[in-house]
């Protein structure tokens, strides 16, 4: 039977408070990295916020977000050049989401003496993966400044697509923007 705890409560959140801090931290960074991305995709779709938040909120993850904001460059007529740009952001993205999956959804503890922290994963990712490991705020701080490089990194690649690709227009979509099947419906709505 494990050994009971040395340390209070207040002892406790005291020493993993840099880590909970680091954590919350690298949720709300990749968050935004997700909203920049959101507002990229609005912008391009030539759909208001409100109506494209409720497309863009049913996107689960970074790589959803890039998938659609590549096939709306591609319909715009982006360069090669900015296609690639946006590839490369994407292989960024596939190789710190992993990383912040286990800053943020895998829990920690501390050992009894409170000696160090002990992070616990389970990935079934095509094999099952169970593991207990000590774990450094160093650690945690990487993971942190390579989103908050990944979140810069998007900024610039937004300023880089509305450079060649300027937003639409918000105004709903002029009749010569509408497709045949569109414009009969858009004119039985007027009438």
């Amino acid at each position: 039977m494990p050994s009971a705890p040395e340390f209070t409560d207040a002892e406790f959140l005291a020493f993993m408070a840099p880590f909970y801090q680091k954590i919350g931290q690298v949720a709300s960074i990749w968050s935004h990295i997700e909203l920049c991305l959101d507002h990229t995709i609005w912008n391009l779709a030539c759909v208001k916020n409100e109506p494209g938040a409720c497309l863009t909120a049913q996107f689960q993850s970074v790589r959803t977000r890039i998938d659609a904001l590549l096939a709306l460059l591609r319909i715009r007529g982006a360069s090669a050049s900015l296609v690639g740009q946006v590839n490369e952001f994407a292989k960024l993205c596939g190789k710190l989401a992993p990383q912040r999956n286990r800053v943020v959804h895998d829990p920690i503890g501390a050992e009894n003496d409170l000696s160090a922290v002990i992070r616990s994963t389970i990935i079934a990712a095509k094999s099952l993966k169970i593991n207990q490991d000590h774990v450094s705020i160093n650690e945690y701080d990487k993971v942190y400044n390579s989103v908050s490089a990944a979140l810069e990194d998007c900024m610039k690649l937004q300023e880089a697509i509305f450079s060649e690709l300027p937003a639409y227009d918000k105004r709903w979509p002029a009749e010569s923007d509408l497709l045949p099947h569109d414009l009969d419906q858009s004119k039985q709505a007027t009438v």
